[in-house]
């Protein structure tokens, strides 16, 4: 991985996000972002690297492949523990090809200073029930650094999840848990039915960003890139569906108890949409949390000659104390639609096949679990089913 420059811009952030402080505090400010280790080259993964082949063709024969996700669960609680629990439950090991393959979390993986200490009660033992593979997006808590322990930026966030191919973190080994040798902060995985472009936002509390003079611009040229590539498959044959995941949402609402808003991130939409617009590939369902609930926004627009419908959801309830849903369901605004929401402890189960892609949103409350909603997009019409 190569070394990001440490150097502090004095380029502010937009006015309405300014505090007015810079990098140059040791703690970041709650709308500061920090710079990070960049992954090398394509920073890409398939299924393949951790499954056996006859597991990957199973999902094949199949004709699906699922997978859970949900983002903020990192406090050690007695919710993110039910919640990963709950999920454990849904997981068949005697065929796996039936049951979600893996955990995409959306970040936020541990809150507080300590975080390499950190990881033993706030993610390993928490997940102890949960035998599926974890991948993961840092979110902005991963990359804050509120003690000499969390520097550099991200660094507890890489030792558990970036080692080198064939190594595995000392922690992990110690709960007898294998992690994935993910590339970096931001990486694609590619499995059969779809590929997962996970991105990493930054350290801010209220302002996510993929470009910013603060970060540079490598992640944004490198997802334009990652989307050129994966047109260009699709123009030899391959057909998958896009996800994209991001901690800050691009859209949602929500206040925390301390006052400090969750709202949607125009300007990482617009650098989002400005890399898809120019490759010609949009995402088929964009995947967030930071919101410490669940949101369902449904954005329609037209691509080309023809319309489609994007569902971004928000899974924010991984085991951090919930926030009040939005209001009003039903708002349009700008072709955008606030589909649903509700508070409470959660996780949402995502099943992709060649026809469709489907999202299910599960309640957790001690050990009761209970289906929230189910929302399904055809991948051919673009159309809510």
């Amino acid at each position: 991985m190569a070394k990001h420059s440490t150097a502090v811009s004095a380029t502010p952030f937009p006015a309405r996000f300014a505090h007015g402080r810079t990098l140059a505090h040791t703690r970041p400010h709650k709308d500061e972002l920090l710079p990070f280790e960049h992954p090398k080259g394509k920073a890409a993964m398939t299924l393949g690297d951790y499954f056996p082949k006859q597991a990957v063709k199973d999902f094949v024969h199949h004709g699906s492949i699922s997978f859970h996700a949900f983002g903020d669960s990192g406090v050690g609680s007695q919710e993110q523990h039910d919640v990963a629990d709950a999920m454990s439950r849904d997981i068949d090991e005697a065929h796996h090809e039936r049951s979600p393959a893996f955990l995409l979390h959306l970040g936020d993986v541990i809150y507080g200073p300590g975080k390499r200490a950190g990881y033993a009660n706030r993610f390993y033992r928490p997940n102890e029930n949960y035998h599926n593979l974890v991948f993961a997006i840092p979110g902005n808590h991963d990359g804050e650094v509120r003690s000499a322990e969390d520097g550099p930026s991200l660094s507890a966030f890489l030792d558990s999840f970036c080692q080198p191919t064939g190594k595995q973190p000392a922690m992990g080994m110690s709960f007898g848990r294998a992690m994935p040798n993910q590339p970096g902060a931001y990486w694609r995985l590619t499995c059969p039915f779809v590929d997962i472009v996970g991105l990493y936002s930054g350290t801010g509390e209220n302002y996510g960003a993929i470009a910013h003079p603060e970060i540079g611009d490598d992640q944004k040229v490198w997802l334009a890139q990652t989307l050129r590539d994966i047109a260009a498959e699709r123009g030899g044959g391959a057909s998958r569906a896009l996800i994209l995941a991001v901690h800050h949402p691009p859209y949602a609402s929500g206040l925390t108890t301390g006052g400090f808003g969750h709202p949607g991130n125009p300007d990482l939409l617009k650098d989002m949409d400005a890399c898809c617009r120019q490759a010609g590939v949009w995402p088929d369902a964009v995947l967030a949390a930071h919101a410490h609930s669940y949101q369902r926004y449904m954005r329609s627009l037209s691509v080309g000659s023809a319309k489609r419908t994007i569902p971004y959801l928000v899974a924010g309830g991984g085991g951090i104390a919930p926030q009040k849903a939005p209001a009003p369901i039903g708002t349009v605004s700008d072709g955008v639609r606030n589909a649903n929401g509700i508070s409470g402890n959660c996780y949402q189960t995502v099943s992709v096949s060649a026809k469709k892609l489907t999202q299910v949103y599960t309640q957790t409350e001690g050990s009761h679990r209970q289906v929230f909603e189910t929302a399904s997009i055809d991948l051919h019409t673009g159309e809510e089913v």
